[in-house]
């Protein structure tokens, strides 16, 4: 308790001292609830519903859940098709490293005059390859921006790129559209993860999934619209974008991230928000 007095005390936080004795008898001995006299009844009900009412949880949780998922799609429908080589056309091998759209690889080259190369193990790597370089660079924007601004920054590029790339005039230009791409899905696949977390972290991985089936469904959708439909499928992946980039600061922060700025205040009224309680929130701080 003395231990817990002067955490509260240090970051200026005496005013829920009650709630944080509760949650750190709590932490030590999550299965000893009846065990805990401080507990009253109505309390020992909310604990308890955390295994009898598993899916009953605040709005801000599952909202955080569904855009954590949009960010996973996202992911998807940018390396749409990153193996070209059943196409009957493949563009030049080395092009096939920046350009992530099965679709569009079919026809820009022929708009582009750019000539043909028999595919090679490049064609089957995946598409902006700055996704991986930028990995690096995430922790750094993470300790500055938080979870929420770097994926907000990511939500930026996922935007304008794929609309950058329908407008495209030559393929340079189209080159340099695609690795500001792999800008944002670098930072997206690095730090929605870790803003996730838990047991909430491998739904990454099947909403990416989920993501290249709609990019291929959008690359089918619009396959016979003529010369732009390269530009079409290329800009179609700014959909998804868009409500990321509005619904993201409405998320909780990370709470931990916060707690790396000292802010521990702030960190215990983001975890009030996907919590049914503030006692499970004092735990859990």
């Amino acid at each position: 308790m003395a231990d817990v007095t002067a955490y509260a005390t240090g970051y200026d936080i005496e005013n829920i001292l009650p709630l944080l004795h509760k949650g750190a008898l709590l932490a030590q001995s999550p299965a000893g609830i009846e065990e805990i006299s401080e507990l009253n009844d109505d309390r020992r009900r909310i604990l308890y519903a955390e295994h009898t009412q598993r899916w009953k949880h605040p709005f801000a949780l599952y909202y955080t859940i569904v855009l954590n998922s949009i960010s996973a799609a996202i992911q998807g429908c940018d390396q749409t098709g990153q193996n070209n080589t059943s196409f009957k056309r493949p563009c030049p091998s080395w092009l096939m490293l920046f350009i992530g759209s099965n679709g569009a690889n079919l026809t820009f080259d022929v708009q582009f005059g750019i000539p043909n190369n028999p595919p090679n193990v490049l064609t089957r790597r995946p598409a902006s390859v700055t996704s991986g370089s930028v990995a690096w660079l995430s922790d750094t924007l993470n300790h500055i921006l938080g979870r929420r601004g770097t994926i907000f920054l990511a939500a930026i590029f996922s935007l304008l790129a794929p609309l950058g790339s329908s407008f495209t005039q030559h393929w340079v230009q189209l080159v340099a559209c695609r690795v500001l791409l792999g800008l944002g899905m670098g930072l997206k696949e690095v730090t929605v993860p870790v803003y996730s977390a838990g047991g909430l972290v491998m739904s990454w991985q099947l909403w990416t999934a989920f993501g290249i089936f709609l990019g291929t469904c959008a690359n089918l959708i619009v396959a016979n619209t003529g010369d732009i439909a390269w530009r079409i499928q290329l800009g179609s992946a700014f959909i998804l974008a868009v409500p990321l980039l509005l619904g993201i600061w409405f998320c909780p922060e990370s709470p931990r991230w916060l707690m790396t700025k000292k802010n521990h205040k702030k960190a215990f009224a983001s975890l009030l928000r996907p919590r049914n309680s503030p006692l499970q929130a004092a735990r859990d701080l």
